[in-house]
C-alpha cells in the first residue's frame, strides 16, 4: 500500500470516534452520504448493491442496526493498528486485518445509513 492510501487509511480510522459505530451515523440518503464524504467509486457501488437489503428493513431492525456498536475488544484493537499505521510499523498480516476492518466499517456504514432512512421514514 502506497503511503498515500496508508495515509487516507489512518486518517479514516483515527477519525472514528471512541465507538465505531457513532461515526457510522447515517446522514441522510446513501448515494447523497457516499457522493459527497465519502468521494469513493467503491462505497456508492456498495451502497447501490445493498440499497434491496435496506429495504428488507422493519422499523425495528432498522433501529438495532442504527444502534450497532462495536465491541471494546475491536475499538482497542483499530486504535492499536491505527497507531502502528500512522508511525508506518504494521505488518503485512496487520496491514490485511486493518484493511479488513477499514471494509467491514463501510459495509455497516452504508448498512446503518440505509436503516437509519428507513426507520426514520416509518411514524414513531
Amino acid at each position: 500500500m502506497g503511503a498515500l492510501a496508508t495515509h487516507q487509511l489512518s486518517d479514516k480510522i483515527q477519525a472514528l470516534p471512541l465507538q465505531i459505530p457513532s461515526v457510522l451515523l447515517p446522514v441522510g440518503n446513501v448515494e447523497t452520504m457516499y457522493q459527497t464524504q465519502v468521494p469513493n467509486k467503491a462505497m456508492t457501488v456498495l451502497a447501490h448493491l445493498l440499497e434491496p437489503v435496506g429495504r428488507c428493513f422493519t422499523p425495528e431492525v432498522a433501529q438495532a442496526v442504527v444502534d450497532l456498536r462495536a465491541d471494546p475488544a475491536i475499538q482497542a484493537r483499530l486504535e492499536d493498528l491505527a497507531d502502528k499505521s500512522t508511525q508506518g510499523t504494521l505488518s503485512e498480516d496487520e496491514r490485511t486485518e486493518y484493511e479488513t476492518y477499514v471494509h467491514a466499517i463501510d459495509f455497516i456504514a452504508v448498512l446503518q445509513s440505509q436503516a437509519h432512512r428507513i426507520y426514520e421514514s416509518y411514524p414513531h
